[in-house]
């Protein structure tokens, strides 16, 4: 599925920073960071480690650039990697915060469970996964029926209700939205 960037950083990403959940103390990592717009903005807004991962080699050299042009590259650095090997990338235990930010949309069913394994062992043990999901409009609009997280998500972290919003985004074409539905799910870590 071609990337369309996001104009601004995750409004779900800044809430949780507004709110406290996310603080200046907390080692994040955002997977699947693309340009480095969310980590870049983490750096600013205060939180002093910021970890982004990506396997797009130009994107990484673009939040590059992106952090050196916020005067923040000292707070965030950006790592080549795969996340269905998070393990290869980093120790069990590096971060308190894991970002998902539209990243699981784009993995393969085979891939999901070593994605979640790896998650769950990079994450500190009660530590936070952040997982927003590109969604249809069939499954948040269907009265009665939840939007929930992938099974291999779900065996590893506890999750709390999950809510749909939308956020923007820059259109690939003309047919495109300028916002995407997602589903925000927020679990803790239990391995």
């Amino acid at each position: 599925m071609p990337y369309a960037p996001r104009p601004a950083p995750s409004p779900v990403v800044a809430a949780l920073v507004a709110a406290g959940v996310i603080t200046r103390d907390d080692r994040v990592v955002d997977l699947g960071c693309g340009t480095g717009t969310d980590a870049v903005a983490l750096a600013r807004w205060g939180v002093r480690s910021v970890t982004g991962v990506d396997k797009d080699r130009r994107a990484l050299a673009a939040a590059r650039r992106r952090a050196k042009a916020a005067r923040v590259a000292r707070h965030v650095s950006f790592v080549h990697g795969d996340v269905t090997r998070l393990g290869d990338a980093f120790q069990a235990r590096s971060f308190d915060v894991a970002l998902d930010t539209l990243l699981a949309n784009n993995l393969r069913a085979d891939e999901i469970e070593a994605y979640a394994r790896g998650v769950s062992r990079i994450l500190a043990r009660g530590g936070l996964l952040v997982v927003q999901e590109r969604v249809h409009r069939w499954a948040h609009e269907s009265e009665g029926k939840d939007v929930l997280p992938m099974p291999p998500l779900l065996a590893r972290f506890d999750f709390g209700s999950t809510v749909t919003t939308a956020v923007p985004e820059a259109p690939l074409g003309l047919r495109d939205p300028h916002f995407a539905r997602v589903a925000v799910s927020v679990g803790r870590n239990r391995a």
